[in-house]
């Protein structure tokens, strides 16, 4: 039997043989006798499989492996259901490292016979596992490979699987048990090996100012006292706790169950006071080191985030998770990554001396932290991170019956739940895990930390190092005075007896109330399927409410539904259950479900559901949707909305109320028949390089905008860029045509189109035509709408057909439904498919020929998210454009202006001189007349504009990234915190990236100056032009100014306009992190190499002149999507989406 594979690939098998072939002397290089062949299977039969795997789950228990539990040592293999609920190790990878297989290899050995000498008759019943021994098989393609052969060969293993050298970042979780039991007895430690473990010296107090350090003599007496209730407290000189004397317990004492107060809690992560900069004896560890010059950073100066999570209803006490560590943590961590500090400026060379020890870069880094009780580890169910009463079993078995037999898969599923609950419901398998005395109830503390071995010096990089002097400290966290100080003021005790046997009492009405509903609502879906679909959204509600009561997870709360229904706002304010006796109410072994009282949804009419997630997660969305609409119909008809019409007859009143909701389900399901396939889509275009993974953002920001729509299927007027969004989401390329057998020409009119839907609702035939759905709700809730609708109105069954169709004409109209899901084209003479797609859409009483077309001109494309005045302005703007190139594309060297848009640049990329936009008034060059020691900045401009020539690449590049810069203003300020993240980059080229990736941001709103664009023209153009120019007067002056000078600095810098925003442009590169800071040109920046310039400034260039869609892409290649985004709803540029006739 084939039980797993290793990581190189190593397959494992365990076979069973003969008892005698162990006994047998058999010769080295013997073969095996001539009748050892057989044509006989060696596989085990089913039985014997499932008999060795119940064997395998005991060696998993017996060897602790994590959360294995045995709700029944020997099930009956033929009973599925009692063989699939007796372990959870089924469906599931089972991870083992080196010393877990050791330890299962041995209990397999050691294990095996009091195993099947304890299993019943059944079990032995064939004399198979009586007669038999197991070993283990292991092959390899290619090559043999020994395993657990020795320490040197593991070692050589792990480093062929890893290059350490090219790994940064390690993220480690700690995990520290606090158990707390009652002792019997204490017995004084050797004080032999306290002297010489704590060589540091002894100390009665971990405050520095007050302790003072014991003799020898000293602690011996302390060890020879009595010990009492509570034993006297010795440290260590960094401040850890020692254990003085070694606790002996009863041999039936049991741990006390230990939780998280909630109370006082989030005085735990509440940011410290900064600590005085003074050497701290509690936590140094040699003299030497350097004092505290971390800055306090390394604790947070606000309070931790983290969440709570009450356990069993008890509101007070439970679980945390936080975003952080406990405060005490904080100082402990800083310490370490100081050592580290010094011991990386200790080491002799100059990436030592120059580099690591100067960094701000910390070794270490706190991530999170939870804390639980490690019961929860032993009551998981068939996966590895969910218990049994977390899954809604319950819902899903009740559920399962509304899905058809010709569903195939999903209805054995449903089938397999209905069984499972039927045997065994999930919380008596909770309870039954939750009874062995021997489980622990440990409270668990986990931290997570984030380890950057770039922060440290290369010597250093060494696995003993990370596990000696960094793994281990950290281990005994919990160890200092004031980490379990902090922590024994946020635990609570339980009794041995009353945790965690307290989750069944706290539950018990829910349970009993959960087992009732099954058994009334199984049997009532063939009679009433109606209160059946009640019965299940109440099974779904009782089912989160115990889910709340063993997690604590608030988010299993479904506010919308439980809060009206009272059960809600009840856990989470008492931990007590109850309902709102108007809506639900008990009766022995009965319930009354009051539709008219069930919770709606506050922005509509329709009916809340808490058993869609459920449903959708173990079956597919057609089904939730047929049992929606009966859900959704049924209460309808019991509570009626508002009026859809004011009509003088109230029965057609009423049928149009009814039918405006069919249609509104039938609205939502054009939503999903279009979500389903687009997102499929969306997802895979979104991984595929630029410029289709731009696609694939707008599409999705398209499809956003008509999912969001008020009238999503309404069409012209002030309402035709919904279809245009519509179409723009679906196909993935602007640039290409659509197939010519997508373009609908069909049309009918409104009473057509309803004649259609009523026919396909009364006399269905094998399929569901278009523009229905089969996979949506419309067609049950049509199905249930026609029939009560009939009964309303009385009408004759001749004139039926006709006066509902006219009633749902009329609804569609109203509704502003003007384009429908339809069908393709027929091109075979067979006949046409008439399902529904979502590539093909009907305009309805539409003569003219639709579909989905591409516009050629990008002035004429407006974006889809753009209000009316802003496509008012894009039309405005292309004939003022049109004007202007006529008079100016002829000549290259006549005078021009930068339009207001990019896109209406076309023809003007190839000016040879500069725009009326540059002119020293923009620059606001007037305020240095005057000054001598600015005069030479003044000079620098003179020669832009004397000596720009459109013909040099280095110039019109100059002035091409200006006007770029000018469609994402005002987003050129760089936050502080962007350059702390930058400073821990170790290169130059990481250095580079990690500011080319920062984001575009805005300015606070006090900095004024940086929204115009004819200054940014002129300054920047300016700017490039002088660096990369070698005859520019700045690169002249630079000796005497010792750089760029403060007044060129100054004038440029107050625009944001300076060596970062080069190196973010793409002109400059960073050398070092000193360009974060005090910036030096051709120190720590300079300008990147010419054929990496000229290559960027060549595709920018094209994207410009012969793109269709130039401009946005340049601005992605410059700026980035996000920006690119920006520009065009700012009408800089448009974006490549596609348009409709």
């Amino acid at each position: 039997m084939w039980i797993g594979r290793t990581g190189p690939g190593e397959d494992a098998w365990l076979a069973f043989v003969d008892r005698t072939s162990f006994l047998e002397d058999i010769d080295e290089g013997a073969l095996p006798s001539p009748n050892a062949n057989s044509s006989q299977t060696t596989c085990l039969a089913q039985d014997q499989q499932r008999q060795v795997k119940m064997f395998l789950a005991h060696c998993f228990l017996y060897i602790g492996y994590r959360d294995v539990t045995i709700t029944k040592q020997y099930p009956d293999v033929d009973n599925e259901m009692e063989y699939k609920s007796a372990t959870n190790i089924f469906n599931r990878y089972l991870d083992l490292n080196f010393e877990l297989i050791k330890a299962l290899d041995n209990a397999i050995v050691t294990q095996y016979d009091s195993w099947v000498e304890a299993s019943p008759p059944s079990y032995r019943a064939n004399d198979f596992l009586s007669s038999r021994m197991p070993i283990c098989v292991t092959s390899r393609f290619g090559q043999n490979h020994k395993l657990g052969v020795s320490t040197v060969h593991e070692e050589q293993t792990w480093n062929n699987d890893r290059d350490w050298s090219c790994i940064r970042f390690v993220n480690v979780a700690i995990a520290t048990h606090v158990r707390i039991q009652r002792v019997n007895q204490w017995h004084p430690t050797n004080i032999d090996n306290l002297v010489e473990v704590y060589a540091e010296g002894i100390f009665d107090s971990p405050d520095v100012k007050s302790r003072n350090k014991l003799t020898r003599r000293q602690i011996q007496a302390i060890l020879d006292a009595p010990a009492g209730d509570i034993l006297p407290c010795l440290y260590s000189n960094r401040g850890y706790v020692i254990d003085t004397h070694d606790p002996e317990f009863g041999p039936m004492t049991q741990p006390y169950g230990v939780l998280v107060k909630a109370s006082r809690l989030q005085q735990a992560f509440a940011p410290l006071p900064p600590p005085p900069v003074v050497t701290h004896p509690l936590q140094v560890n040699d003299p030497r080191e350097l004092q505290d010059t971390l800055p306090p950073a390394d604790s947070p100066t606000t309070a931790v985030p983290f969440f709570f999570y009450p356990q069993a209803g008890l509101r007070t006490v439970g679980h945390f998770q936080a975003s952080g560590l406990f405060s005490t943590c904080y100082p402990i961590v800083s310490r370490l990554n100081q050592r580290f500090q010094t011991r990386n400026a200790s080491i002799p060379g100059d990436q030592g001396q120059n580099f690591y020890a100067l960094r701000h870069s910390r070794v270490v880094q706190p991530i999170s932290s939870q804390g639980y009780n490690a019961i929860m580890h032993h009551t998981r169910g068939r996966t590895a991170q969910h218990h049994d009463a977390q899954l809604g079993i319950v819902t899903a078995a009740l559920a399962g019956q509304w899905i058809p037999p010709s569903s195939r898969s999903s209805y054995s599923h449903a089938q397999d739940y209905l069984a499972q609950c039927r045997f065994e419901m999930p919380h008596e398998a909770f309870n039954m895990k939750i009874q062995p005395d021997g489980l622990s109830r440990d409270l668990r503390l986990e931290n997570v930390y984030c380890f950057d071995l770039f922060a440290l010096h290369p010597a250093l990089r060494l696995g003993s190092v990370i596990i000696n002097d960094i793994i281990t400290p950290l281990l005994r966290i919990w160890d200092h005075a004031t980490t379990r100080a902090s922590l024994k003021n946020h635990v609570q005790l339980f009794l041995p007896e009353a945790y965690p046997a307290l989750y069944s009492w706290t539950t018990y009405p829910l349970a009993c109330l959960l087992d009732c509903v099954f058994t009334v609502a199984e049997p009532l879906y063939p009679s009433n399927k109606f209160k059946h679909a009640l019965m299940v959204e109440l099974c779904s509600v009782i089912e989160r409410a115990l889910n709340y009561m063993h997690t604590g997870n608030a988010a299993v709360i479904a506010t919308s539904v439980m809060a009206p229904l009272w059960i809600g706002k009840a856990l989470i304010t008492d931990g007590l259950p109850c309902f709102y006796p108007e809506c639900v109410a008990f009766n022995g072994g009965s319930f009354e479900i009051s539709p008219e009282y069930w919770p709606f949804a506050s922005e509509s009419t329709r009916p809340l559901s808490s058993s869609k997630s459920t449903q959708l997660f173990r079956f597919e969305k057609k089904h939730f949707n047929g049992f929606y609409a009966h859900l959704a119909m049924g209460i309808l008809l019991e509570r009626p909305p508002p009026p859809f019409v004011k009509e003088t007859n109230e029965l057609r009143q009423r049928a149009f109320t009814i039918m405006a909701y069919c249609i509104a389900l039938f609205i939502d399901d054009c939503k999903d028949l279009v979500s389903t396939e687009v997102y499929k889509a969306i997802k895979r275009q979104s991984s595929l390089p630029f410029p289709e993974s731009g696609y694939a953002a707008v599409r999705s920001a398209a499809l956003r905008q008509w999912k969001t729509a008020p009238y999503p299927l309404s069409y012209g007027g002030n309402q035709s860029a919904t279809y245009n969004a519509l179409i723009s989401s679906i196909y993935p390329n602007p640039h290409i045509e659509p197939p010519e057998g997508m373009r609908v020409t069909e049309s009918l009119s409104y009473h057509n189109l309803a004649k259609r839907i009523i026919a396909a609702i009364i006399h269905p035939g094998r399929s569901i035509p278009a523009p229905l759905w089969k996979g949506g709700s419309c067609v049950t809730a049509l199905g249930i709408a026609v029939p009560e609708i009939q009964g309303i109105l009385h009408v004759p069954e001749s004139d039926f057909e006709d006066i509902v169709a006219e009633i749902l004409a009329t609804t569609l109209r109203d509704l502003k439904v003007e384009f429908v899901p339809w069908h393709a084209t027929s091109r075979s003479a067979r006949g046409t498919c008439r399902v529904a797609s979502y590539l093909h859409w009907m305009l309805i009483n539409h003569t003219d020929e639709i579909g989905p077309l591409i516009r050629s001109h990008p002035p004429a494309l407006a974006p889809m998210e753009t209000s009316q005045p802003t496509r008012s302005r894009f039309s405005a703007l292309a004939n003022r454009g049109q004007m202007q190139e006529e008079a100016t594309i002829i000549d290259r060297f006549s005078a021009w202006n930068v339009p207001p848009s990019l896109f209406l640049m076309k023809g003007l990329w190839d000016k040879a001189v500069l725009p009326a936009e540059w002119s020293f008034e923009n620059a606001h060059l007037d305020t240095l007349d005057g000054q001598e020691a600015c005069q030479y900045v003044i000079d620098v401009y003179a020669w832009a504009r004397d000596s720009y020539d459109g013909d040099n690449w280095r110039h019109h590049m100059s002035l091409v990234w200006a006007i770029l810069t000018t469609t994402i203003l005002p987003h050129l300020y760089i936050p502080v915190q962007f350059k702390a993240e930058a400073r821990k980059e170790k290169t130059a080229q990481a250095l580079n990236e990690a500011i080319r990736c920062w984001k575009w941001v805005e300015p606070p709103p006090n900095k004024k100056g940086v929204t115009s664009a004819p200054p940014f023209i002129t300054m920047i153009t300016t700017y490039i032009m002088a660096v990369l120019d070698p005859s520019s007067p700045l690169l002249a002056a630079m000796p005497a100014q010792n750089g760029f000078g403060v007044p060129w600095t100054g004038k440029h810098g107050s625009k944001y306009i300076h060596a970062l925003t080069m190196i973010r442009l793409g002109i400059a590169d960073a050398i070092s992190t000193g360009a974060l800071g005090a910036s030096k040109f051709r120190g720590n920046y300079d300008i990147r190499p010419e054929n990496q310039l000229k290559a960027l400034y060549d595709r920018v260039i094209h994207y410009l002149r012969h793109e269709e869609f130039g401009e946005f892409f340049a601005i992605c290649e410059v700026f980035g999507l996000e920006m690119a985004e920006w520009a065009t709803k700012n009408g800089h540029c448009a974006r490549p989406v596609v348009q409709s006739s």
